[in-house]
């Protein structure tokens, strides 16, 4: 038997709806890590921290298309993601901690289940430092003051109401798993009055008290005005395309940490990707150059077209297939010490494209850039996630691609939908929905 079937044959749920996430979840992630070829011991400790640290924390489990809480972490409300980066073949968890209070009118923008996660990982995790959990909470998370003010001067917010988010990186080398949050500060903007980038920067500001990222913090503000600037020349409006919408930290002693702070871009072009590549220009190096051309190869493999994009404000019914739609592109910008320079990340969302045709994109990639082990086990890998599933018939099973360029090559991560299979979009020759 593998790690998996072992496992769930000696582990005790408190409830059903656990059972049901571990049965869910559990299974890709082992499948992942087996094809990752983490060391078996690995797998075991691994998926026992699942069980420990994330499935008690992914609320009631969905049993029809009513869910009280909808996480904005997948087009389907579902508080679960899993990714697999190459060529490096790591594995990484993304959830958003659900308690029996949250979105309820105890805790009705779930601010409190994220606490007690925190402190269980940090029991189980070496190295866990809480200082920066608890200032940038403290700056861009609602109160229960504030939140009691949103509910009596704006009623319904919309379905976008996730505030914090967890990340797992399960570590090949040293055995342990790196913790990392998310932080959605919408919520924090609608109470204080105080804008989205505003409340990012400044909570980033306040946290590095040595000075040690003002340098590149200023430069990527620089930009950001910047393009606002040239919005407000040119454009037809005064709304910029790109704005910044969260962030993420490292649960590690603040020096070490990275600091990455997410924006989402609406002029999708290869244009305005090569800007946000380079930072305007500010980023020339031969390094930035090398890998701005493997991103024009993902681009042009990728079934996605030009234009603007309107933010979406839909989360779908569970078992429906999504219409095939063009979100904004996202990007981060790994802020860090040793780097005189914010270093980029995008991502682009392939959600709704038919399966096969986005897996025959990333093979295709796989293969122009060297990679052929990569290229001949992607198709046959990802389809075995959900057995059986047709990724002609399928649309969702890959929802994002992200690309960086690190150590003088390409570093692509695919995100995965993990839930029911969604069947019935065919594709056509452009790869769309039909």
């Amino acid at each position: 038997m593998d790690p998996y079937q072992v496992l769930t044959e000696a582990l005790v749920f408190n409830n059903q709806d656990e059972e049901r996430w571990w049965q869910s979840t559990a299974p890709i992630l082992a499948k992942m890590m087996k094809d990752a070829r983490y060391d078996v011991h690995l797998q075991y400790k691994y998926l026992c921290l699942h069980r420990t640290c994330v499935i008690p924390s992914l609320g009631p489990y969905p049993r029809t298309n009513e869910l009280r809480w909808k996480c904005t972490l997948t087009r389907y409300g579902l508080p679960f993601e899993l990714s697999f980066n190459y060529p490096q073949g790591l594995v990484r968890t993304v959830w958003e901690p659900i308690g029996p209070m949250t979105g309820t009118m105890n805790d009705p923008f779930n601010t409190q289940r994220i606490r007690k996660t925190v402190e269980t990982l940090s029991r189980l995790i070496p190295g866990v430092d809480l200082q920066w959990f608890q200032h940038f909470v403290r700056e861009l998370v609602t109160t229960d003051e504030e939140d009691l003010s949103i509910l009596e001067k704006h009623g319904d917010v919309g379905v976008f109401k996730t505030q914090n988010m967890l990340a797992f990186d399960y570590d090949k080398k040293d055995g342990n798993a790196r913790a990392k949050v998310y932080l959605y500060p919408q919520l924090k903007s609608l109470a204080t009055g105080t804008s989205t980038k505003k409340l990012i920067l400044d909570s980033i500001r306040k946290a590095d008290v040595e000075g040690n990222l003002s340098g590149q913090l200023s430069v990527l503000e620089e930009y950001i005005a910047s393009r606002t600037a040239i919005t407000n020349d040119h454009g037809a409006d005064d709304s910029p395309s790109l704005f910044p919408c969260f962030l993420s930290f490292d649960l590690v002693e603040p020096r070490a940490s990275r600091v990455k702070i997410y924006l989402a871009e609406n002029d999708v072009s290869f244009h305005r990707i090569e800007d946000l590549w380079t930072l305007g220009g500010r980023r020339t190096d031969l390094r930035t150059i090398a890998g701005l051309r493997y991103l024009k190869d993902l681009w042009d493999a990728l079934p996605l077209e030009e234009g603007q994009r309107t933010p979406s404000n839909i989360i779908y019914d569970l078992g429906k297939c999504a219409p095939m739609e063009s979100l904004s592109l996202i990007i981060n910008f790994n802020l860090h010490p040793s780097d005189p320079l914010p270093q980029p990340q995008i991502y682009f969302f392939v959600g709704g494209h038919n399966d096969l045709v986005v897996a025959d994109a990333l093979t295709s990639f796989f293969q122009r850039i060297g990679w052929k082990d990569i290229a001949e086990s992607y198709k046959p890998n990802i389809s075995a996630y959900h057995p059986g599933l047709d990724l002609s018939q399928s649309t969702q099973l890959q929802s994002w691609v992200s690309y960086s360029f690190k150590d003088g090559a390409p570093y692509v991560s695919v995100y995965t939908q993990l839930f029911e299979p969604i069947y019935g979009v065919k594709s056509d020759k452009a790869g769309h929905g039909i």
